[in-house]
């Protein structure tokens, strides 16, 4: 299989070779490796950037698979292989983060934070919560705040 890369890849290709055939400091190449990881990590498919931008929002599987020119069938295929998670499981993660984060970091009342989410009303969100956590948003609070 073959890729097209851009020039700064193809400059960065260019800086592992020659750091892996000099052989005279491994630091520097240690230090491109680093550079390199972290951008791989950092660049993302352009639908997952997008839940990253939207996942407060509800987020249909018919706009993150027309982002990435595919059906939805093929692109929960692909989002999985990706990701090892459905679209679904995904976007509730990135919730769940960001929940526990708002738990533990501010003094919002529990509508503030469901609404700060993406959820409609704070019940839905506790019952949601719960289902994910096991306890209640509050109780999560009080055993994790301090």
């Amino acid at each position: 299989m073959y890729i097209q890369i851009d020039k700064q890849w193809a400059s960065i290709r260019y800086l592992l070779l020659e750091e892996a055939r000099s052989q005279e400091k491994s630091s520097s190449l240690i230090d491109l490796t680093r550079y390199v990881t972290n951008k791989l990590q950092i660049s993302r498919p352009p639908s997952i950037e997008y839940i990253h931008n939207h996942y407060k929002e509800p987020i249909r599987l018919e706009t993150l698979a027309k982002i990435e020119h595919y059906h939805p069938v093929y692109y929960s295929t692909w989002f999985k292989q990706k990701t090892g998670k459905s679209p679904k499981v995904y976007i509730s993660e990135l919730r769940l983060r960001e929940a526990k984060y708002l738990l533990l970091s501010t003094a919002w009342s529990m509508t503030r934070i469901s609404e700060e989410i993406g959820f409609e009303n704070s019940s839905s969100f506790t019952r949601w919560f719960v289902n994910s956590e096991g306890i209640p948003p509050k109780q999560y609070r009080l055993l994790n705040k301090g």
